[in-house]
């Protein structure tokens, strides 16, 4: 169980934002079954005093770590831009909506092809010398479809973008090949 926390915390950890598919990625993975059964009895030596209690000093242990783990997350999910709720009937400046055209293009959808927004909640915009710093994301774009061509196997594959919004502009984007 502790595995897969830290796992989880780490990828949350290693990436910039978290957009839509980062958290489609995080939601994939779950524990089955009762993570505090250790079937196996552990070697591991910890360093417990004389005349101290063994199972008292792995309790502390257990909870010191279980303590840090919960820091970790409280402050990941206080500090990490996430993607949150999908927005309806947004507003776009026509800048947008032909960068959005140009990246459903170069992915094989077709400019005409639709792209759903998502708000991003999370860390606020840093200052840098008394103006501020857009270096998260206000809007992510995404859209999925499978492009008109074939591949080299003869199978029509899916592919998603998501694309990034800050100040009004697309800064970035990405393109996912379905395998």
């Amino acid at each position: 169980g502790r595995a897969a926390l830290m796992a989880r915390q780490n990828f949350v950890e290693n990436v910039a934002q978290m957009d839509p598919f980062d958290l489609k990625t995080l939601a994939q993975f779950c524990l089955l079954g009762d993570p505090s059964v250790h079937p196996v009895a552990s070697r591991t030596v910890i360093g417990t005093p004389k005349g101290a209690e063994a199972s008292g000093s792995a309790r502390f242990f257990r909870a010191e770590r279980r303590a840090k783990l919960k820091l970790t997350g409280e402050f990941l999910t206080q500090s990490k831009p996430t993607a949150s709720k999908r927005t309806a009937n947004a507003r776009l400046s026509p800048a947008t909506l032909s960068a959005l055209a140009n990246i459903a293009e170069r992915a094989g959808l077709g400019a005409q092809k639709l792209f759903s927004s998502y708000a991003v909640k999370g860390a606020p915009a840093s200052r840098t010398r008394g103006a501020k710093a857009a270096a998260t994301p206000s809007r992510y774009y995404i859209t999925i479809g499978t492009p008109g061509k074939e591949t080299i196997d003869n199978i029509n594959r899916g592919v998603a973008v998501v694309a990034k919004e800050s100040a009004g502009r697309i800064v970035g984007y990405r393109i996912y090949h379905q395998r």
